[in-house]
């Protein structure tokens, strides 16, 4: 390439080079770019890579941008955005959303969220990476949500919770990413993965986990709980969890304590004394 002094440039159909010192250098199946000073410039239709570590690689089918300055900026068959501040905003058939301000947002043959201030939203239609480590892989193949606010909420094919105010809270359906440490990673009807550290790992129609030391652990194919407003307290229909050294552990088929406040207090029947 020439007059390249970005990082996150990717290159196509052909072979990836030994012993680079740069970061985050990948390859695909086109040309590419020239001139170009911005940080994460990616392309489509392709395969996903393998053994992958940087964050946020997505794919596109059309050719790549000449004389590109800005941070992460790609397009697709549709025209671009208007008054738009964040980084990372790619479009691909669809209408582009108007006056948006988080980062990270990204549509594809879906019609754009309304309203949404929350970071990393994007939809795709594609396999997921393998032994990926870096945060925010998400799925599409669904319509996306109006009016959401919070960061990382997706929903697909089944009903959400209600009333719940934990963070992170996503449903697919698709297979698992292998040997991901990063965030924010989703699964959908798979078995769960075991001993995993990382925080925020939720699961789908599988049985739960065994020796999860990270927060944040929840389960389905269960009605949720209304009117919660603890720390990500969920029921199951399961049994529970062994060896668990993280907080928010989970309970099934049990009834809570009514109102107890007093610390131990054992009553026992008190003899008459008679007095002289």
């Amino acid at each position: 390439m020439n007059n390249t002094s970005g990082p996150d440039i990717q290159f196509q159909k052909t072979r990836p080079m030994k012993n680079t010192p740069g970061p985050d250098i990948r390859f695909q199946k086109t040309r590419p770019m020239k001139n170009t000073r911005g940080p994460d410039i990616q392309f489509q239709k392709t395969r996903p890579m393998k053994n992958t570590r940087g964050p946020d690689i997505q794919f596109q089918k059309t050719r790549p941008m000449k004389n590109t300055s800005g941070p992460d900026i790609q397009f697709q068959k549709t025209r671009p955005m208007k008054n738009t501040s964040g980084p990372d905003i790619q479009f691909q058939k669809t209408r582009p959303m108007k006056n948006t301000s988080g980062p990270d947002i990204q549509f594809q043959k879906t019609r754009p969220m309304k309203n949404t201030s929350g970071p990393d939203i994007q939809f795709q239609k594609t396999r997921p990476m393998k032994n990926t480590r870096g945060p925010d892989i998400q799925f599409q193949k669904t319509r996306p949500m109006k009016n959401t606010s919070g960061p990382d909420i997706q929903f697909q094919k089944t009903r959400p919770m209600k009333n719940t105010r934990g963070a992170d809270i996503q449903f697919q359906k698709t297979r698992p990413m292998k040997n991901t440490s990063g965030p924010d990673i989703q699964f959908q009807k798979t078995r769960p993965m075991k001993n995993t550290s990382g925080p925020d790992i939720q699961f789908q129609k599988t049985r739960p986990m065994k020796n999860t030391s990270g927060p944040d652990i929840q389960f389905q194919k269960t009605r949720p709980m209304k009117n919660t407003s603890g720390p990500d307290i969920q029921f199951q229909k399961t049994r529970p969890m062994k060896n668990t050294r993280g907080p928010d552990i989970q309970f099934q088929k049990t009834r809570p304590m009514k109102n107890t406040s007093g610390p131990d207090i054992w009553l026992h029947q008190k003899e008459d004394v008679c007095s002289s």
